[in-house]
């Protein structure tokens, strides 16, 4: 048994806040849509193209047979599937245009932004199929782990300017609502340890060597978020939630949120479907972060 984190020393992550608070905030109750850009932690298997799939519909949210495909347990919702259920989504009827592709990293991110949404909204918009509005959209963008994932460091500059050229193109085509999700410990994934195991053959296996990786990423990350809310001040809503933080909290304490100590470890658990992606409970927990987030987002007084 585990009987205790065996991580290191962790650098801090990113705090969750509010970095603006734009007119278009109209409070969580008042999104009707989610557009999200993003990777396999939120694929649901649409990569939504409405050339391809129907808009999302009250009876299919997802666009799709619900849960959609993801890359969690078979037949299980991610993130964005319990976001969209009960309880979670209380009386609400949310649709979700998800863009997320498994393996994508920011340079597909543009084209998920560039290439299909900002050359397909006009288009739905027009045929009166789309009703996304700045007070009723949240765009919602979580990526950068398979920037941080490969060997060596990352160009964080390069790679988080072209990140940030494609939401400024989202904001000049009307977005106003912005949720930005930082990167997890990946490092801690069982794929991580199984690697460093081999690698690290007479040290503790569960110490992330990539700490440092995906710390630089959240801090950088979080300041790109800092710098265009206050480029677009009054106008923008820019919310920063720290997955980092919420995975820390459940690695660390892992029997707090149901789990147990192994689970910690162990792919095909509790906590990790596979070697890197989470299983739907650990989604669930996300969901939940995220749900109690925007609800204390209450709109401007001004």
């Amino acid at each position: 048994m585990v009987s205790e984190s065996k991580s290191g020393p962790q650098p801090e992550s990113t705090d969750s806040g509010i970095i603006s608070l734009g007119s278009s905030w109209r409070g969580w109750g008042a999104i009707k849509n989610i557009v999200v850009f993003g990777d396999s932690y939120s694929d649901v298997g649409t990569a939504y193209n409405p050339r391809r799939e129907p808009c999302p519909t009250p009876e299919e949210p997802l666009g799709v047979p619900f849960p959609g495909t993801t890359f969690a347990e078979e037949g299980q919702p991610n993130w964005l599937g319990h976001l969209i259920s009960a309880p979670l989504n209380g009386s609400a009827e949310r649709l979700v245009y998800c863009y997320a592709g498994g393996g994508d990293t920011v340079n597909i991110v543009r084209g998920q932004i560039r290439g299909r949404f900002l050359r397909q909204a006009g288009a739905g918009v027009a045929a009166g199929t789309w009703s996304i509005t700045p007070e009723n959209t949240l765009f919602c963008t979580w990526i950068g782990i398979n920037d941080c994932g490969g060997g060596g460091t990352p160009n964080y500059n390069s790679i988080l300017t072209m990140l940030f050229l494609s939401q400024e193109e989202l904001y000049e085509a009307g977005a106003r609502n912005f949720l930005f999700l930082d990167v997890p410990p990946a490092g801690r994934a069982p794929g991580s340890i199984a690697a460093a195991a081999r690698t690290w053959m007479n040290e503790d296996p569960r110490i992330d060597r990539r700490a440092h990786i995906y710390a630089a990423w959240n801090t950088q990350f979080a300041e790109r978020v800092r710098m265009m809310a206050s480029k677009h001040t009054p106008e923008m809503t820019a919310l920063l939630l720290s997955s980092h933080k919420i995975f820390t909290s459940v690695l660390d304490n892992p029997t707090v949120y149901g789990f147990e100590a192994d689970d910690v470890v162990t792919s095909g658990g509790a906590i990790w479907f596979d070697y890197l992606h989470p299983t739907s409970k650990m989604h669930e927990i996300i969901a939940k972060e995220v749900v109690s987030f925007l609800e204390n987002v209450n709109p401007p007084t001004d």
